[in-house]
């Protein structure tokens, strides 16, 4: 029996890259596959879920992909586990086990070395090796933006702040 997370990802995660696709340039074998954006928002809304408990002063017990609801709107949220002490051991444990949730169940049929992109390889690093401190980072990283909103980083800006072109009146 599959969990929900185990359906939602049974495909459709990674997709190979249109040689055209603008800013996108494979530079490796890896960075030919790009990772669609439902499964980005999924990803995200567990980060930010877990660093909601964090920042309400505790962390969760050990969790795994049974413990992920999935909304309408393909959200995710942790769900039935405990409230534990917020120390260092149990943040890098409440990581660990998130990169072993996108690793071992979103990305299961993938090879990390080949397929996931570098970004998000760099991402499940962080998650493993160094969660403390980066929490922010990890819910805001740039692999987990959406394409669209990522626009706004690299379109031109003129000098009064407002984005170029100008509106015309």
């Amino acid at each position: 029996m599959e969990s929900p997370l185990e359906h939602l990802t049974r495909g459709n995660v990674l997709k190979m890259a249109n040689e055209l696709i603008g800013e996108y340039m494979p530079h490796s074998q890896q960075d030919k596959f790009y990772v669609q954006e439902h499964t980005k928002l999924l990803v995200r809304s567990m980060a930010k879920d877990l660093k909601r408990h964090h920042d309400q002063g505790h962390c969760v017990s050990s969790f795994n992909h049974w413990n992920i609801k999935i909304s309408a709107s393909g959200r995710a949220r942790i769900i039935g586990v405990t409230s534990v002490d917020k120390n260092e051991n149990s943040i890098r444990q409440n990581y660990k086990d998130l990169h072993n949730i996108v690793l071992n169940t979103i990305f299961r049929d993938f090879s990390l070395q080949h397929q996931l992109p570098s970004d998000w390889r760099s991402l499940v690093l962080l998650m493993k090796m160094h969660p403390i401190g980066n929490e922010y980072l990890i819910c805001n990283y740039v692999a987990l933006m959406p394409i669209e909103n990522r626009i706004f980083f690299f379109h031109p800006m003129n000098m009064s702040g407002l984005y170029w072109p100008k509106p015309t009146q």
